[in-house]
């Protein structure tokens, strides 16, 4: 049997997005013990029906900002992090993946964010981090089966076989007083 791969027996493939996009916002420190407590701290976070919905079927970006509010109050108690997760596109239309790409990056560099973005290919959705993009490519943070590089011209916007759900794109914020 193959090592097993982050979300091959569950759906919290969002949860995992917002630790692998914690290196992208400068959140440094005692690593195994800050991601393996905020890990604990989202799925606790969820609930136990969401939590339980998300492991079978995947997670909302809904889901996902609800359970960060009681997780990233935790964090700024605790390591003294304050993080805010949000949902800016959710009442953006955009006219192509180009346009959308654009949008991600205007606003990553604005506010020093890092971009979770929720792509479905072959069947299955997944949450994944922006790590760098251009205008005609996303290279991604992530630990998955799925590719290390988007090429845009293969995904379209909400529908058809490869789409990203520009809508559920969510960024995640370090806050610095």
């Amino acid at each position: 049997m193959r090592p097993a791969r982050q979300g091959a027996f569950d759906g919290l493939c969002g949860v995992y997005a917002i630790m692998n996009a914690l290196d992208l916002v400068g959140v440094n420190g005692p690593k195994r013990a800050l991601h393996h407590n905020l890990f604990y701290q989202l799925t606790r976070g969820l609930g136990p029906a969401a939590l339980l919905r998300g492991m079978k079927g995947g997670l909302t970006a809904a889901d996902l900002r609800r359970a960060s509010l009681p997780a990233f109050r935790w964090l700024a108690g605790e390591h003294g992090v304050e993080l805010k997760l949000t949902q800016p596109f959710s009442f953006t239309e955009f006219f192509d993946v180009s346009d959308f790409l654009g949008a991600v990056l205007v606003k990553s560099r604005e506010s020093e964010a890092a971009a979770i973005i929720h792509v479905r290919t072959h069947g299955s959705a997944h949450w994944t981090v922006v790590q760098s993009m251009g205008a005609k490519a996303i290279v991604l943070r992530d630990s998955s089966r799925h590719p290390a590089l988007i090429a845009a011209s293969l995904y379209a916007l909400n529908d058809g076989p490869r789409r990203i759900r520009a809508a559920e794109t969510l960024f995640l914020t370090r806050l610095v007083n």
